[in-house]
């Protein structure tokens, strides 16, 4: 048998030894404060450690408060998160700006939750499908997608594309429709770059265009590069002077020179030096090592009479030229 300890029942206090004083702090706030009256506070003394206490005791009341407070306005952290990276500034924040989609599609989007339709247009669609994905609309991203192969134009196609330029990277919808659209150009190409709306393109969609596999020749993507550029510089300020050279520079990387004849490389491209004669050169003596074109004495002196200026450039056409009679 297990017997349990006896239990002593607390000591009882006189009345007289713990009591409740109403006191007011210096904001002139009552507050109950427990006044103890020991017998060592009753001499001469007592009076002193009296007021002590009690603004002891209100001091810790007014920091409780000032707790409670901050602790109400403040924005409290899930256990996941991690409190060194989070802003706390935004977390309080009562005003936010959707940077996700344009007001125009914010309208549209409000529209269509608050009724189940909305109108749909090329020019809605890049940001609408974008704002289905994010909020999980099923409906309206199959109507969007619909609406857009069944209306896709040439008049349209290149403002969707910069307006999905900033999208197709973060949703899949955006990129299943950035792939729509190059589809439908890849056997539009030429009667889109004989528009103006291609100049009003993006760099980098411009240059996704052109890595595609179209239905032009290299020297057409050429030429419509340099009507590209020419554009950017003239719609541009404070240019640079070399800064046509930087733009084709970039946008001629992947350009396929060793495809365009001899006679056009001198008579296209060339002359507009925005690919230096040491490319033209290499691509010359490729194609008149592989025999991919027969390069004639003619091309030579043309060669030479664009680039006489550049005595630097005299030595290489000769190699040319010595190449041209060995493989002869």
């Amino acid at each position: 048998m297990i017997r349990s300890a006896p239990r002593h029942p607390p000591p009882v206090l006189p009345s007289s030894a713990i009591s409740l004083a109403l006191v007011t702090g210096p904001d002139g706030v009552w507050a109950a404060a427990p006044k103890v009256l020991s017998r060592r506070m009753r001499g001469s003394n007592a009076g002193r450690k009296r007021k002590a206490f009690i603004h002891a005791f209100l001091s810790k009341e007014k920091e409780k408060e000032r707790r409670q407070s901050v602790a109400a306005t403040e924005v409290t952290l899930s256990m996941c998160a991690d409190a060194g990276k989070v802003d706390r500034a935004k977390l309080s924040q009562t005003e936010f700006n959707i940077i996700e989609f344009d007001s125009e599609t914010f309208m549209i989007l409000m529209e269509y939750l608050q009724s189940g339709s909305c109108p749909l247009t090329c020019e809605t669609i890049p940001g609408l499908i974008c704002a289905a994905e994010h909020y999980d609309l099923p409906e309206l991203l199959q109507a969007c997608f619909h609406h857009a192969k069944q209306h896709f134009r040439l008049s349209v196609v290149c403002s969707m594309l910069n307006m999905l330029e900033n999208y197709y990277w973060r949703y899949n919808s955006a990129s299943e429709l950035v792939n729509a659209i190059l589809q439908f150009i890849d056997s539009r190409a030429a009667q889109l770059f004989s528009r103006r709306e291609f100049l009003d393109l993006s760099e980098s969609m411009f240059q996704m265009i052109l890595g595609r596999d179209l239905n032009i020749s290299e020297v057409s993507k050429f030429q419509v590069m340099l009507q590209w550029a020419n554009y950017k510089i003239e719609m541009s300020t404070n240019v640079d002077p070399r800064e046509l050279e930087c733009i084709m520079n970039r946008l001629t990387r992947d350009l396929k020179l060793q495809k365009i004849p001899p006679q056009e490389l001198i008579r296209v491209i060339l002359p507009t030096k925005t690919i230096s004669n040491q490319r033209i050169l290499e691509t010359l003596l490729w194609q008149a090592d592989t025999g991919m074109y027969r390069i004639q004495q003619s091309h030579i002196e043309e060669c030479r009479a664009r680039t006489r200026a550049e005595n630097s450039e005299s030595l290489s056409w000769d190699i040319l030229e010595t190449k041209i009679c060995n493989t002869e």
